[in-house]
């Protein structure tokens, strides 16, 4: 279950490394976790409401469907809160997206007040908003009105909006009764004209630039009082039968040539207001790249995002994509940073491929913020924030507050970028090199961890898969591990439940390197797939052991101070020396760890082959080497060879409690070419 700081006895062989360097990208980061800090609630002209209110004083009645709906979750329990975030068919934010956002950021402190009391036996209880223990907030998602969301969670709706509304007439009365005028003209410029309707739902379409000085095409905004020849012709069209908003061309945008085109514009100063066509000339776009700066293709439409996740790979030198996490988009209705503070608008969210690449073809205006989610139906990667630098959360002052950020999927805000960079939005994780408990650390070792997880199914299609969507714990100080899996051990308090991961993983100074943490991941991950193989009651046998053999508690500070214990934690010597009750399960569970870790990780042959107990005691590392390899070690009785690691670890059933019940398991796959005696001899030379 558990691993120490220094999985081998003999650890002297060097780490691998590539010497073909990849030029690392530039990345802004900061170290400190940035807040997310939320400004005044914003009256929407969208707001379906506003719009309907619009409409009724124009043309007193305009039916306005919603396209999207702002939901709230009442969250019954800490699972559910969990469960919530796991959701793939959900985007959850734990602040309401109607209020304008002053800064964006990787957390938000949602609650106030609160004491951690830690009792004399190093439980837990909470007092402060909730009671004996503190109350999951609400969580929010904006999704499309026609969703269906899981009849388990209760739920409401805030607000319900329509933002494919075409009509501009109903548009700028709403801007203006909600007092968004400023903010008018910019909208206006991300319209297309050709679906632009306007007064009680006519279509606002520019005459072309051959037509008459008065005249206009059919259902033009005004059109032409007399015109005798085809719409859009010198001589004018029909008379027009658009609404009263619709004002004439004035003859000198009749030269509006592409790539202008004619646009409408909120003239304030006339009482009342009215509007007038204006010919605007965006800059002429550079020709879309097929595939962008990143590396990574791109959708033709120049309103489109794309971009790619890379992390740091400091054992090779070069940069690795970061595979299969979420990427969530967040559209503005504010067009422009200088406008005023943004707005959101839509949700987007995607994933990254195997090489890194995400791309979202929707059409995208003003300024977009992006986050990387570390969540798939492989893994999903946690931060252990009661065990970091308080500092580095500058708005936390309890555990109580942190409580919430520690049980859900690390999400990392990426950045907020302006138009000009929708099609090469990097992320970069360096890696973090000495500063412990920062978003420098926690979001390179998720990024890490998370293709570590890949990785690993990757090389082992062979041997039982570990369970779905894996929930692992980082530890920022720490450098040992566990496999915990799940509520095995803390099954009674429910918040404990929910906080229990599968497994825990440290990611302190002595696992900063791919190589080292990949050892680590590799050896809990070669943990939870013998869980699956053996199931609840054996590997509970086993954690109770191990915990029996840690003595001493981990200690942690909280940021107020308070001395508590970590839970999630085991030190002194979990792996006992070989004479506790059940020293059996530890013997066989570390063993085929310590195998695997080894060898996906990249042990050369010659280290493994060394390898024969680990610390010299009990537990037979070198066992499954030497009954898969043909070398011949003088200290060893190896005249076995053959056995698959499919044979070797499928033998890992529940009545297998110890080496000798393993060696009368895995007997009758004995290969061709070995005899028994030879056999019995190995596996007797690896019993302690």
């Amino acid at each position: 279950m558990s691993c120490s700081q220094d999985d081998f006895s003999l650890d002297s062989v060097n780490e691998p490394n590539n010497t073909e360097r990849t030029t690392l990208r530039s990345s802004t980061v900061s170290g400190q976790f940035q807040e997310v800090i939320l400004g005044d609630e914003i009256d929407n002209p969208f707001d379906v409401e506003n719009l309907t209110n619009a409409a009724a004083n124009i043309c007193s009645t305009f039916p306005i469907p919603p396209t999207d709906k702002l939901i709230r979750f009442t969250i019954s329990s800490y699972q559910e809160y969990v469960d919530i975030h796991l959701d793939p068919t959900l985007t959850v934010f734990s602040y309401p997206l109607n209020r304008e956002i002053i800064q964006m950021g990787d957390y938000y402190n949602h609650m106030s007040g609160g004491t951690l009391t830690v009792d004399a036996a190093g439980g837990t209880g909470y007092a402060g908003e909730g009671g004996a223990s503190p109350s999951p907030p609400y969580l929010y998602s904006l999704v499309s009105a026609d969703k269906v969301i899981s009849g388990s969670y209760q739920y409401s709706v805030l607000e319900e909006y329509n933002y494919d509304i075409t009509n501009v007439s109903i548009i700028a009365e709403s801007f203006i009764q909600t007092s968004n005028t400023v903010l008018l003209n910019e909208y206006l410029r991300t319209m297309d004209p050709g679906t632009m309707t306007t007064g009680c739902g006519d279509p606002v379409v520019p005459p072309t630039v051959t037509g008459g000085p008065t005249g206009g095409p059919s259902g033009g905004p005004t059109g032409g009082p007399t015109g005798s020849g085809p719409s859009g012709s010198p001589t004018g069209g029909p008379t027009g039968t658009g609404g009263p908003e619709g004002p004439p061309i004035p003859d000198g945008k009749k030269d509006c040539l592409s790539p202008c085109y004619l646009v409408l514009t909120l003239d304030e100063s006339t009482a009342p207001a009215t509007f007038n066509w204006e010919c605007f000339c965006p800059p002429p776009p550079p020709p879309p790249p097929v595939i962008n700066d990143c590396g990574c293709p791109e959708f033709s439409n120049p309103r489109s995002v794309a971009g790619c996740v890379n992390v740091e790979n400091n054992s090779t030198s070069g940069i690795d994509p970061v595979q299969d996490v979420r990427v969530t988009v967040i559209d503005s209705w504010t067009t422009h940073w200088l406008t005023g503070i943004p707005r959101p608008k839509r949700v987007f969210t995607t994933t990254t491929d195997d090489n890194g690449c995400w791309r979202i073809d929707e059409n995208f205006g003003g300024n977009v913020w992006v986050s990387v989610e570390f969540v798939n139906p492989d893994s999903y990667e946690r931060l252990n924030v009661l065990d970091v630098d308080p500092g580095m959360w500058p708005s936390f002052n309890s555990p109580v507050q942190m409580i919430h950020e520690f049980l859900k999927p690390v999400t990392a805000f990426s950045g907020r970028f302006e138009e000009a960079e929708f099609k090469d939005i990097n992320t970069f994780y360096p890696n973090w090199g000495t500063d412990v408990g920062t978003d420098l650390q926690r979001n390179w070792a998720a990024a890490t961890i998370n293709n570590q997880v890949k990785e690993f199914l990757a090389a082992t299609p062979d041997i039982t898969s570990p369970p779905a969507y894996l929930n692992i714990l980082m530890q920022p100080p720490r450098g040992d591990g566990a496999a915990l899996m799940s509520d095995l051990i803390y099954d009674g308090d429910p918040l404990l439940r929910a906080a229990s991961p599968d497994l825990v993983l440290g990611i302190g100074l002595n696992r900063r390197t791919n190589f080292r943490l990949g050892l680590l991941t590799f050896h809990e991950l070669t943990h939870a797939c013998h869980y699956m193989q053996v199931g609840e009651n054996w590997w509970k046998v086993l954690i109770e052991q191990e915990i029996a053999n840690s003595n001493t508690p981990v200690p942690i500070t909280f940021p107020t101070g308070v001395t508590g214990t970590n839970l999630f934690s085991f030190q002194d010597n979990p792996h006992g020396i070989g004479d506790e009750p059940n020293a059996g399960f530890v013997a066989v569970a570390e063993s085929i760890a310590n195998h695997l870790e080894g060898e996906i990780g990249g042990r050369s042959a010659a280290f493994m082959e060394r390898i024969q107990f680990e610390d010299n005691l009990y537990i037979p590392d070198g066992l499954y080497w030497d009954l898969n390899d043909a070398m011949v070690d003088a200290t060893v009785p190896d005249n076995i060879s053959g056995f698959t690691r499919a044979q070797m670890f499928n033998s890992l059933v529940p009545n297998v409690t110890s080496i000798p019940t393993y060696r009368d398991q895995l007997q009758p796959d004995l290969p061709p070419g070995n005899n028994l005696a030879d056999y019995n001899t190995l596996l007797n030379f690896y019993t302690r």
